[in-house]
């Protein structure tokens, strides 16, 4: 476990990274990448 080995800003700096993935991953499944999405490119858009 990080916190015990580590220390707690380890612990944070780590979840941090992770909590702006997942925030970049849900945002990118409700609203795509647009126009430089390449399924759209593929599709003749």
């Amino acid at each position: 476990m990080i916190l015990t080995k580590e220390g707690f800003r380890q612990m944070v700096h780590a979840a941090r990274t992770d909590f702006s993935m997942l925030l970049l991953s849900v945002y990118l499944l409700i609203y795509g990448s647009g126009k430089w999405s390449v399924d759209r490119h593929s599709q003749g858009h």
